[in-house]
This record gives structure tokens, sequence and C-alpha cells, in this order.
């Protein structure tokens, strides 16, 4: 098999489960994987193992990123409660920051998550859709750019830059900036070139949700 294209994926994941260890880093995302691997539409299967060796390879993108924006997404919640906090205390608002534009910058925080969230929505199916994603990556980039000009935003700019590990090519920590001038164009590509039909299932069944019960 190690001399056949296309079952790199299917090598790792017999050698893992001889070991009894998951595939990914954790149980929790190897049975996502698992599951989005289930999921690939049977007219992708017929079309060989290379085919669905690039299908799985964008499902593993796919579970990369949606870390990136889950870390993401921690740390713009902090910083919305910190920008709640600003202005209760007489110490904590700068003298020359009019109380007015902290309103406008959580607003436009809570903006930034909305679209992130509908980013993450679009991430959700077992191979996402391409144009869904697009557009909700395209609003992301337009509020991300307004927060970055925003004077109380230098720190939180900073902090997206420093906990957020590069899935497309593991390039490196690069925060929200990577991830959608490199990270989503990266899997956009990737989807539009190998372009499977996307499953409408996105949640486990109740028969996978629960093992079956001996009676």
């Amino acid at each position: 098999m190690q001399a056949r294209p296309g079952y790199g994926f299917w090598i790792r994941w017999y050698e893992a489960a001889l070991a009894g260890r998951p595939l990914t880093g954790d149980w929790q995302s190897h049975w996502q994987l698992m599951y989005d691997v289930a999921l690939i539409d049977p007219a992708d299967w017929d079309k060989g193992a290379e085919h669905v060796a690039g299908v799985i390879d964008l499902i593993s993108q796919k579970q990369a990123l949606q870390r990136d924006f889950a870390q993401i997404k921690r740390a713009l919640e902090h910083e919305i409660f910190n920008a709640e906090t600003l202005g209760q205390h007489r110490d904590n608002l700068p003298d020359d920051l009019p109380p007015s534009r902290v309103v406008q910058y959580r607003a436009q925080l809570r903006e930034v998550l909305e679209e992130l969230e509908a980013v993450e929505a679009a991430l959700k199916p077992p191979v996402p859709d391409a144009e869904v994603l697009e557009e909700a990556t395209g609003r992301l980039r337009a509020v991300w750019a307004k927060i970055k000009q925003y004077p109380l935003a230098a720190g939180f700019v900073v902090l997206m830059g420093a906990g957020v590990t590069g899935a497309v090519g593991q390039l490196g920590v690069r925060g929200m900036d990577w991830v959608i001038d490199e990270g989503v164009p990266a899997l956009l590509r990737q989807i539009k070139d190998i372009k499977p039909k996307s499953s409408p299932l996105t949640q486990p069944s109740k028969e996978w949700e629960k093992p079956p019960v001996d009676v």
C-alpha cells in the first residue's frame, strides 16, 4: 500500500488503531474526522483512492482551521469582556478617548464575533461549501480591517497573532491575519479543485450517538 498513491491516510489510520491512539491529537477530533470521512459522498468514493485521499486531506485541513477559529473565538470573547469594563472605573479609560468610542469598539468586536461564527458555520459540513465560506470570510476580512485601525485594538491584534497555529502547511503562528489571508483561501482552493458534493448531514444521528444496548 505504501507504494500506491492515495493510501497514506489509511496506513496512518491502521497504525494508530494498532497502537490504540487517536489519529489526531485527541479522541474528540479523531471521532469527528472519522465521522466526516464516513460522510464523504459515494460519488467521491467511486472516483478512486487518490481522489478520496484529496477529500480526506481537505477535511483534515478544515478541522485544523476549526481549531484555529475556536482559539480566536476564545480570545475575542475575552476582549469583549475587557471592553465591557472600560469606563467603569476612572483609571481604566484613556484620558483622550471619549466614551462614545468605547461603545463603538464594543459594537465592532461583537460584529467580528458574529462574522467569525458565520465562518465557523460554513466550516461545519464534512466538506464545506466553497461559496458560503468565501462570502463569510469576505465579511470577516472587512470587519477585521476596521478593528485593526481602532485605537483600542492594538493589544488585542497582538493577542490574536500570538495563540493560533497555522493550519494549512503548518506555517506557524499568525492569528486572524493568517487565517483570513492564507488559511481559508488555501482551503477554498482545495475545495474548488476537488469539487466534492457536500453532504447535508452535519450532526450524528441518534443511532450514531449511542452504542447499541444488549437486551
